[in-house]
């Protein structure tokens, strides 16, 4: 009997160390499936020649399985595909565990045979207009009777270390280009490079003509469909438009973005895009221009079998969401791969600077159209893409004063004691990072819960901060005017803070990365908001990184009333030596004005500066 009870307990024991073994593995893979998915290998683009077999490889980590769209099978973490690709396509790639999910593109690339090409071309054929416009529109039949309206720069080469070649278009009144004047012709170019105090007078009666020919343009239009992008719908009728108007031998390509990034269509003839359906869906979200400008830059330098390559970017508002690219990335990448940006802008609530720096920046052009006049895209995505082609090459000395980041630059023809001139700008060398303070998500009327459109900005971010330990970030909840009385607003810019810095701890960033301001309606970024993207764009948590190197700490020095003392007194600093401007801000729901120092590496740093100002002034000075 002893001996039965005493199998019984080992059979027992051994059945709960079963247990125990199968309790602790499941354990183990429910730890493991809450894991968020990491990459190990994914390299996103591949090029091939036309016919020739592709093997793509990719490794996951913390992924049950991947699925690629279309392709009916579910495939392991660590894995690979072989096909032959038959066109240009995009793998969508989802690696999938319990908890997560990452969603990224695989771009397949093919180089075509350049004979094939050749073939498919069109002969190039353009037309005169006898109707008024300020855009390109035909092509002058008769040179030599030609009065000059108008001229376009239409951006610049940057040639060497002391010459810059400044693209422009002579026009008469009807837009049509007059080609064929020689550098006799009675014509003189007066040009004016100035930066401040600086000027430079340049007179030229030489220039040379880049000949109309048909030379091939990619063209890829990036289109902004945030909550601030109302009229798309009718937009888009003119964009197609344009593109039916452009050589027939270019290609071209359609995406929107507002925080993500999403393709209407890949490059195809301009015969091919008479067929494409130009819809996008209802516009929503924030902005991210220069993360979305540079995703579209990276994946046109593999677009082969042209000449010429732009990005035509079209946008109602500014960059305004929290993405690890800056306008220097853009401009930097731009220029690197030759390819200029050609932004359009709807409205006026554009921030110029910004987009300037990146059109001018990159060789390109800015242009600013009003709502009413939308229909005015179709001429100018018509002269973007002549002007690869066909222009006057003007060869400038580049301005001799080096301290000047973004320079000015004044052109006038005298035809016949006529005066016709245009304005461009040229960037030295960029620097500028763009706004240092940046959304990551907007929300409803007095709402603080996070919609999951914003997730996406803060998974990259939160990759940066676990990468980058040395980083940290502070969160900045804003509200507007309308949800309430300022004690309620600070509580709903709290709470929508709290949110958003319990998502980046649940992703596993650590605490001391993360720091929270709440400001309640203090500091709208649209002061008198006349629409409802506006106040969305109020009700808003900012990021602001903190790294090092970077000077991100800031000294309040005054506050006044109106902007002519507050300017005033920013000069005053400036004079003594101290980087300083003034912040518009909101008190009781009438303007008012921080004067600030800045330029400060660490809080310490500026806490010390406030103790020796304190000491002088014998006032407060606070620290941001």
């Amino acid at each position: 009997m002893a001996m039965v009870n005493l199998n019984l307990k080992k059979k027992e024991m051994k059945i709960n160390r079963i247990i125990y073994i199968l309790f602790t593995l499941i354990i183990l893979v429910s730890c493991s499936s809450n894991k968020e998915i990491m990459l190990d290998q994914f390299d996103g683009v591949s090029q091939v020649n036309e016919g020739d077999t592709l093997t793509i490889n990719w490794a996951f980590n913390h992924a049950h399985y991947v699925t690629i769209k279309d392709i009916p099978q579910n495939f392991n973490p660590k894995d690979s595909l072989t096909f032959v690709p038959k066109r240009n396509t995009k793998l969508e790639f989802s690696a999938i565990n319990e908890k997560d999910t990452m969603n990224l593109s695989w771009r397949i690339y093919l180089n075509v045979d350049e004979e094939k090409v050749v073939e498919e071309k069109e002969i190039l054929k353009y037309t005169n207009s006898y109707i008024e416009s300020d855009y390109f529109s035909g092509v002058h039949q008769d040179p030599k009777n030609f009065i000059p309206k108008n001229i376009k720069m239409m951006g610049y080469n940057d040639i060497n270390d002391s010459t810059i070649e400044y693209k422009v278009l002579l026009l008469d009144e009807f837009g049509n280009y007059i080609p064929g004047i020689q550098s006799n012709d009675f014509l003189v170019w007066k040009i004016t490079n100035s930066c401040g105090d600086y000027r430079d007078l340049i007179t030229i009666d030489k220039y040379k003509e880049e000949k109309i020919s048909d030379k091939r343009t990619a063209i890829k239009i990036l289109l902004d469909n945030s909550k601030a992008a109302e009229y798309n719908q009718s937009l888009l009728f003119h964009i197609k438009d344009g593109l039916k108007k452009v050589n027939s031998n270019s290609i071209a390509s359609l995406s929107v973005f507002n925080q993500d990034y999403l393709d209407i269509f890949d490059f195809k003839t301009i015969k091919d895009i008479s067929n494409e359906d130009f819809k996008v869906e209802k516009n929503d979200g924030l902005n991210a221009i220069f993360k979305n400008a540079y995703k579209a830059l990276a994946e046109m330098q593999f677009v082969r079998n042209s000449e010429n390559k732009a990005l035509i970017l079209v946008t109602y508002s500014p960059n305004n969401a929290a993405t690890i690219y800056n306008a220097k990335d853009l401009v930097s990448l731009a220029r690197e791969l030759s390819i200029p940006i050609y932004v359009i802008s709807i409205g006026n609530a554009i921030d110029t600077y910004s987009m300037k720096y990146i059109s001018y920046g990159t060789g390109g052009k800015f242009y600013n159209i009003d709502a009413a006049d939308m229909k005015d895209i179709s001429d100018i995505i018509n002269e973007i893409e002549f002007a690869q082609n066909a222009y006057y090459k003007i060869s400038v000395p580049k301005p001799v004063e080096t301290d000047c980041e973004f320079y000015t630059l004044e052109l006038k023809l005298n035809f016949n004691d006529n005066i016709i001139e245009d304005y461009g700008n040229y960037i030295s060398n960029p620097t500028w990072f763009g706004n240092s303070h940046q959304s990551i998500a907007i929300f409803n009327y007095k709402n603080t819960e996070l919609d999951p459109q914003y997730l996406s900005l803060i998974t990259s971010i939160t990759r940066v901060l676990k990468d980058n330990p040395q980083y940290s970030i502070e969160l900045i909840g804003h509200s507007s005017i309308e949800d309430g009385k300022e004690e309620n607003n600070i509580k709903i810019s709290s709470d929508r803070v709290e949110n958003i810095r319990t998502v980046f701890l649940e992703k596993g960033v650590p605490d001391y990365q993360i720091k929270s301001n709440s400001l309640g309606s203090a500091k709208p970024i649209y002061f008198l908001p006349s629409t409802e993207w506006q106040q969305h764009y109020n009700r808003r948590v900012e990021v602001r990184w903190i790294k090092p190197g970077d000077l991100p700490f800031e000294i309040i020095a005054q506050e006044y009333w109106t902007e002519e003392e507050a300017q005033k007194q920013v000069n005053e600093w400036q004079a003594k030596g101290f980087r300083s401007y003034f912040e518009r801000y909101l008190v009781n729901n009438r303007p008012a004005y921080k004067v600030k120092l800045w330029g400060f590496e660490s809080k310490d740093q500026a806490l010390s500066e406030a103790k020796k100002l304190k000491a002088s002034y014998k006032y407060d000075f606070l620290v941001e």
